[in-house]
């Protein structure tokens, strides 16, 4: 069920209790979406005043995506984290081997106490983020082209020796970038 559905569809109520130990998902990714003012005049609910929505997704072994749970809150620490992540597991979700997050310290300290064991893989988007911050916007383009070669590498080695031929230039113009 989408999410933009949940609040309209007569499944809601039971969408949001449903038991996810039938389809346990391997890999979850954890991600928060805070209102813009257009939103929140468009949508009353979210008009809380500092409120974020965060929004579980499963991806099973075969690939197929589930959205796994819902949820507002006024901050992105530990307790709200560790509160969401444990009512997904009080409603089954277990076997998970990954978590696809950003790294917000709340976030990530809330995984290490409720996924105890399991992976924990920084969002490629949101390092990318974080990596062309520390950098001038003229040169973000090209950075940024760099990057996502590292991605388009057909096997793990690659992967790392792409890392670290595109890793040292950048770090000596902008160290920050590269920590």
């Amino acid at each position: 069920m989408a999410a933009s559905t949940v609040h309209s569809s007569p499944d809601a109520p039971n969408w949001a209790v449903r038991d996810m130990s039938p389809s346990l998902p391997t890999i979850i990714e954890p991600t928060e979406m805070k209102p813009t003012a257009t939103m929140s005049a468009r949508t009353p609910y979210l008009a809380q005043p500092m409120s974020m929505s965060v929004v579980a997704t499963g991806i099973a072994a075969d690939g197929s995506r589930e959205i796994l749970g819902l949820d507002v809150g006024n901050s992105e620490d530990e307790v709200f984290w560790r509160g969401f992540l444990t009512s997904l597991k009080q409603r089954g979700l277990g076997g998970v081997r990954l978590v696809i997050s950003d790294q917000h310290t709340g976030l990530v300290k809330a995984l290490k106490r409720s996924f105890q064991g399991t992976g924990h893989q920084r969002c490629r988007v949101h390092f990318a983020r974080n990596l062309l911050a520390h950098v001038p916007k003229g040169h973000q383009n090209m950075l940024a082209a760099v990057f996502r070669t590292i991605f388009a590498q057909p096997d793990p080695a690659t992967v790392e020796a792409t890392w670290d031929s595109v890793r040292d230039p950048p770090a000596g113009r902008f160290p920050k970038s590269v920590r």
